[in-house]
């Protein structure tokens, strides 16, 4: 029978890490690039600033939510671990 271990530390340190870096993502681009200005690309520009925030909040979002599906997966094996262990002695 194979076994799966885990080193949960380093599992834990490392969606630490992850989380402290998605909080860090700032996407604040000026949505108002020359403002009395009638080119198209400014507004081209403005346009891509607002989808590039939009992007980069998803991107957060989904982060976040994959940390805390794997903080509560760890969680999980960490129980069932503790009482396959304690069920054997």
């Amino acid at each position: 029978m194979n076994e799966i271990k885990i080193t949960y530390g380093s599992v834990e340190h490392g969606l630490t890490t992850i989380s402290a870096g998605a909080n860090q993502l700032n996407a604040n681009y000026s949505s108002n690039v020359g403002q009395n200005n009638i080119l198209n690309m400014v507004d081209e520009l403005n346009e891509m600033c607002v989808l590039a925030d939009d992007l980069m909040n998803s991107y957060r979002a989904l982060l976040t939510s994959n940390i805390q599906t794997t903080q509560s997966h760890i969680s999980t094996l960490k129980q069932t671990d503790t009482s396959l262990a304690s069920s054997m002695n």
